[in-house]
């Protein structure tokens, strides 16, 4: 049993190497399979065409470490990796990746389109001033990014101590199906749309990367076609909770709470939105958090089903008898006060978060250009 990296590892702020799966490798496979220190990995697949290819950097955190087919390994030569990681960044970022990629809904970056593309290769003290300057850029951009992620922490830390972990169970709440908490499980309709982010009087249908970082973001849509009537029932609600019903392995059953959005969104067919019954004991922010906890993330993939490894499914009636541990609704309002507070917090942080994105992509603009 050797550890292995997959695309659940790969993240824009770098590795995360918390959760390292497992799996048997012979000798004569660890010797192919095994990354080596200025490796770069790349996510081959997406649902989400700016994260098609999105870059890390292997620096040889963990002995004996091979990778998973969800991703692409370079091992560069003639380049220095940082410059390369940078100039792998830039190209996820704007999209570059995801015109070489191939497929409908999942995007596929494939050796072959990654081993053509136009690469820059200035002489090596220049590509190593390059990647100081986009270096110091990224350290600010990922301090604000880990501030976020230690609200994230302290949200998940704030449910645990006060509700244990769900699956075990510890305090014993009642449990019901999620079936019986619901008016129904709805999905959309995925009609050919424009590659663009709806405009303003637009309407817009959600993609699946609206849902999978665990935050609704309205700006990950297509453009309905001005000759496609709009399926208002298929409205994006604020207090909605939805669900990707179809995805990777990693990524299915990913969810979010509407808290605000665009008058004009649409559901798509593959995010289920869960209504939840007038009369049901559950605030829909608590149900978000609890099935977008570690453990019942777990658990709730473990409904999904298919044969391809690409891409897996979980059916309304599966989902339906996912099981929901019901505090008293008193103690949901007072998680609910509590995590609201965390949130004003994290937005702060968030909304100064695009000034240092702009300062990073215009610094590889120009650094790709030659003009840093």
């Amino acid at each position: 049993m050797r550890p292995y990296l997959r695309a659940a590892n790969v993240s824009w702020d770098g590795l995360r190497l918390a959760d390292v799966k497992t799996m048997n490798f012979t000798a004569a496979e660890l010797d192919t399979y095994r990354l080596e220190p200025g490796d770069l990995l790349l996510n081959e697949a997406s649902g989400s065409r700016s994260e098609v290819g999105k870059p890390a950097l292997w620096q040889g955190e963990i002995g004996d470490c091979a990778f998973q087919n969800t991703l692409l390994r370079v091992r560069p030569r003639k380049v220095l990796s940082r410059f390369l990681l940078h100039y792998f960044r830039h190209m996820a970022s704007t999209g570059g990746f995801a015109e070489r990629s191939r497929g409908v809904g999942i995007h596929h970056l494939g050796r072959d389109a990654l081993a053509s593309l136009p690469t820059p290769l200035p002489p090596s003290g220049e590509q190593r001033r390059i990647a100081d300057v986009l270096d110091r850029a990224e350290e600010l951009r990922s301090k604000r990014l880990r501030s976020t992620t230690l609200l994230d922490d302290l949200a998940r830390s704030i449910f645990l101590d006060m509700f244990g972990d769900p699956v075990v169970n510890p305090r014993r709440w009642h449990r019901v199906d999620l079936g019986d908490l619901l008016a129904t499980i709805e999905s959309g309709q995925s009609p050919v749309c424009l590659d663009r982010p709806a405009g303003p009087d637009e309407w817009g249908v959600l993609k699946l990367s609206a849902v999978t970082s665990g935050a609704y973001r309205a700006d990950e849509n297509k453009t309905l076609p001005a000759s496609v009537v709009p399926r208002t029932e298929h409205q994006v609600r604020v207090g909605d909770v939805l669900i990707t019903r179809k995805n990777t392995p990693e990524l299915v059953g990913a969810s979010a709470l509407v808290e605000s959005t665009p008058p004009r969104m649409l559901l798509p067919d593959l995010i289920f939105r869960l209504r939840i019954d007038k009369e049901a004991p559950v605030l829909s922010a608590y149900l978000q958090r609890l099935i977008s906890t570690p453990m019942k993330r777990r658990q709730m993939q473990q409904l999904s089903g298919g044969s391809a490894a690409s891409m897996v499914n979980i059916s309304k009636g599966r989902l339906a008898g996912l099981p929901i541990e019901l505090p008293p609704l008193s103690l949901q309002q007072e998680f609910v006060r509590r995590l609201n507070r965390a949130t004003e917090q994290q937005n702060m942080l968030v909304a100064r978060t695009p000034q240092l994105d702009m300062l990073a992509a215009g610094l590889q603009h120009r650094a790709f250009q030659g003009k840093l």
